[in-house]
């Protein structure tokens, strides 16, 4: 949502280059939860909220 307001204001790039980057750092981010063990307990939890099916 917020790289598409940004990218009516400036155009369709950065709003594509900020998509990139925002996926990017969750990427590293999810990686390395998942690394430390704690990935089990972050599905356990969407599970439970009903985000994905088990």
């Amino acid at each position: 949502m917020l790289t598409l307001a940004l990218g009516l204001d400036f155009g369709p790039f950065p709003a594509i280059l900020l998509s990139v980057i925002f996926f990017a750092i969750w990427y590293v981010v999810i990686r390395r939860a998942v690394r430390d063990g704690m990935g089990d307990a972050m599905k356990r939890e969407r599970e439970a909220r009903g985000a994905i099916k088990p």
